[in-house]
């Protein structure tokens, strides 16, 4: 996993001191990017995404995003030719990803590029259960942002329906 944060260039300070976190440093480390003034510049995220396969060398299958604030920009990387697909935010949608990287992390199968923020993030989730026992990150228990661990999931759900698709390719015959 390789991940990054946006930051409002204006609200840097202010969410240093707010949430503990020197985003100066991360912003250096290039672990975060500041983009935009009082809100984050979904253009420079856009190009950001758009770049991903020229920078590092890979194909974007597709592309997961949460409904809030981001349709605009799902559309925008549609009309570029690129699969955005609507995750939707419910513990019954993203139990199993949260599952297995749970399970991945627990059994040191669980890989990522090193980053004190996206480090940061995860120390901030806390886990909960719905009704029917399905985990999820809980974005009003944790304790500080969680964005980084929240793209993660959505990213390994995208990751499990691409899976179980390709099994579609194969036939199992038992006798």
């Amino acid at each position: 996993v390789k991940s990054w944060a946006f930051i409002p260039s204006d609200k840097v300070n202010e969410k240093s001191i707010k949430e503990k976190v020197d985003y100066y440093r991360m912003i250096d480390e290039g672990y975060c990017f500041a983009c935009g003034e009082e809100v984050v510049d979904y253009g420079f995220i856009e190009e950001f995404v758009m770049n991903l396969e020229v920078e590092y060398g890979v194909n974007i299958v597709a592309i997961g995003y949460d409904r809030f604030n981001c349709i605009s920009t799902a559309n925008k990387l549609e009309a570029e030719g690129y699969t955005c697909i609507e995750v939707r935010q419910h513990s019954s949608v993203l139990h199993p990803a949260t599952k297995l990287i749970e399970e991945s992390i627990l059994n040191g199968k669980f890989k990522y590029s090193r980053n004190q923020l996206y480090e940061i993030n995860f120390a901030n989730c806390k886990v909960a259960y719905d009704t029917n026992l399905n985990k999820y990150v809980s974005k009003k228990k944790s304790n500080g942002k969680i964005d980084m661990v929240v793209s993660t999931i959505i990213a390994t759900y995208l990751l499990n329906i691409e899976m179980i698709e390709s099994l579609n390719d194969f036939v199992i015959q038992t006798i």
